[in-house]
C-alpha cells in the first residue's frame, strides 16, 4: 500500500504490467466471486515443507467426492504435483510471500 493505492500484480505476467489502483476503487473486492469454491486452472498459494515458503500452484484437479484439490507447482522447482484436503492449512486463496509464517 502507497499513498492510499494497493499495487496489483497479475500472476504470470511481468512485472511491467503492475498497475496501482486507488484502495476504494470499485474494482478491488475482499470477496472471490465463487467463494472458497476451488476449479481446475485457480492460482492459490501452497507451502512447501521442501522450499521452506509458500510457493505458487495452480488447480489440475478437484475431487468434490474426497473433498481434495491436485495442485500443481508453477515455476522450475521440479516439485511433483500433489493432492491435498480442499480445507488444508497449507492452500491459501490469498497470496501469500514466500517467507510468510508457516500454516499450523
Amino acid at each position: 500500500e502507497k499513498d492510499g493505492k494497493y499495487k496489483v500484480h497479475f500472476i504470470s505476467y511481468h512485472e511491467k504490467y503492475d498497475i496501482w489502483i486507488d484502495k476504494n476503487s470499485s474494482r478491488l473486492t475482499t470477496i472471490r466471486p465463487r467463494g472458497e469454491v476451488l476449479i481446475k486452472g485457480d492460482n492459490l498459494s501452497c507451502y512447501s515443507s521442501d522450499f521452506k515458503g509458500w510457493l505458487e500452484v495452480e488447480v489440475v484437479k478437484v475431487n468434490n467426492y474426497d473433498d481434495r484439490v491436485q495442485v500443481a507447482w508453477v515455476g522450475s522447482n521440479n516439485l511433483n504435483p500433489i493432492w491435498l484436503p480442499i480445507n488444508s492449512p497449507a492452500l491459501s486463496i490469498k497470496h501469500k510471500k514466500h517467507n510468510a509464517p508457516a500454516p499450523k
